[in-house]
């Protein structure tokens, strides 16, 4: 988490803090819900919930809940 905090704050500094999320499936029956920063075209994961289901969307709230967790880790402004 100190390298991840560091980032953001330098990211954030720049005007260019990007954050994208994805839903993949990985693994056996299961699928990913993830955030990631953006760095140098690299996706760099933060945070992530794994879930057991068939390829497909995820709901609404799996997303906001995911979010709410991301909000703890990221500089408020």
């Amino acid at each position: 988490m100190p390298f991840i905090e560091e980032l953001f704050l330098a990211l954030h500094e720049r005007g260019e803090l990007e954050i994208i999320i994805d839903g993949s499936k990985v693994g056996r029956g299961c699928m990913c819900l993830m955030f990631r920063v953006v760095y140098r075209g690299r996706a760099i994961p933060l945070i992530w919930r794994i879930v057991k289901k068939k390829k497909g969307h995820f709901k609404e709230l799996e997303h906001v809940n995911l979010l709410i967790r991301l909000k703890a880790i990221v500089p408020e402004d």
